[in-house]
């Protein structure tokens, strides 16, 4: 990990222009040279997060994903910000636009928005087959063209041996549908619809299927109809 020092820290960050600023103190910035650097707190407290910095676990993310074919960043160094206490990596972007930004293009045409959130439905199976459980699962972390989709924002990401589990599967979902706005484009097309795409592309047993559902149920009471539908399917 390179150390770099203040006045080199402020020159890669001057003219950049900040993306995102999370409550502790930690920044995502694209920089006037075109690549990004996000900045992460380092605990004050000996944690597992001193034993394996949020910095490295992003780098070893973007690594395991791109193993499982799955589009990710480029790496580019990591860097130690010793007068900020932080670190840091620089990378490269996905080239690409996100999905939140394709689906809004798309808001006129509710052919092209269906088809966008049917491949979504299906990326978010072909995570959970790898073992992949990515809490920052929402519209503005996935990035899409018409070949594939990839990840950014990847120390969010999890990695389990073998398939996620029904419980595991439900979790991530209802993560995903926490953000309101990301939310409402599911709910424009039908919770019911989105899900049937998400288990026709996971090839779940029957009874896996029925427990996801019933997980999904209780942790999405507002949803109980669209997915008491889909269940009724499974049986």
């Amino acid at each position: 990990m390179r150390r770099v020092s203040e006045s080199e820290y402020e020159g890669m960050v001057r003219d950049g222009e900040v993306l995102a600023r999370n409550d502790d103190g930690g920044i995502t910035v694209r920089c006037a040279d075109g690549t990004y650097l996000k900045v992460f707190r380092r605990p004050r407290v000996f944690s597992s997060a001193r034993l394996r910095p949020l910095s490295r676990r992003f780098v070893s993310a973007a690594e395991r994903l791109k193993r499982f074919g799955i589009a990710s960043v480029e790496v580019l160094e990591c860097i130690r910000v010793p007068h900020l206490r932080m670190d840091a990596v620089r990378y490269r972007g996905l080239p690409g636009a996100s999905l939140s930004a394709r689906l809004n293009d798309a808001a006129a045409d509710p052919v092209t928005r269906a088809a966008w959130l049917q491949e979504f439905a299906r990326f978010i199976a072909r995570l959970h087959a790898n073992g992949v459980y990515f809490r920052g699962l929402r519209f503005d972390n996935v990035i899409a063209n018409e070949e594939w989709f990839g990840l950014i924002d990847v120390a969010a990401a999890r990695f389990r041996r073998g398939r996620l589990s029904p419980r595991l599967r439900a979790r991530n979902v209802h993560h995903f549908l926490r953000y309101e706005a990301d939310r409402a484009i599911v709910q424009e097309i039908g919770a019911a619809v989105f899900l049937r795409w998400y288990l026709e592309a996971a090839f779940l047993p029957r009874g896996d299927a029925q427990r996801f559902l019933r997980r999904l149920r209780r942790s999405e009471p507002a949803m109980a109809d669209d997915v008491d539908m889909v269940l009724g399917e499974q049986t």
